[in-house]
């Protein structure tokens, strides 16, 4: 272990049994990544669909503006939620890359990279699962206020 200052260095070793665990986990991570990418063309071909159709609507009925507010809100939504899997997606395949890189050459560089992409995505994923849980806690208390007072 080396000191320096009020910074401490230690080494840490990754054996046989934890290599295979972080190749496995770069494997999966790939998967996951992949499979994100192809959920986020699907959700922004959604959003584009329709986006389209709301263009056509327009264009045929401009009565319709209920209709046009609803569909422009879905696009949107699909729209960033692609943008959000899709960001997501590229820190868990620049990981995997990483991981697997790291491990073949023993590049501490590479490795730290890869658990930054890592971090990242765990991050990002905390602030969505929060986001989503306050909007839940909402959607809830709501309902529940309806069914008391109706």
């Amino acid at each position: 272990m080396k000191t320096s200052g009020n910074l401490i260095e230690t080494e840490l070793i990754v054996d046989m049994q934890g290599r295979t665990h972080l190749d496995d986990t770069a494997t999966w991570a790939k998967f996951v990544g992949v499979i994100g990418f192809v959920f986020s063309l699907v959700m922004a071909g959604a959003g584009g669909l329709i986006g389209y159709r709301l263009m056509l609507g327009a264009a045929a009925n401009a009565r319709q503006n209920e209709q046009i507010v609803t569909n422009a809100v879905i696009a949107i939504t699909y729209m960033t939620f692609a943008a959000l899997t899709c960001y997501m997606s590229l820190h868990l395949t620049r990981f995997a890359k990483k991981v697997h890189a790291a491990l073949q050459t023993n590049e501490q560089f590479l490795f730290t990279e890869a658990l930054r992409n890592l971090r990242r995505y765990f991050r990002f994923a905390g602030i969505i699962i929060a986001i989503v849980l306050v909007f839940t806690l909402l959607v809830v208390i709501n309902v529940l206020t309806t069914l008391t007072n109706g």
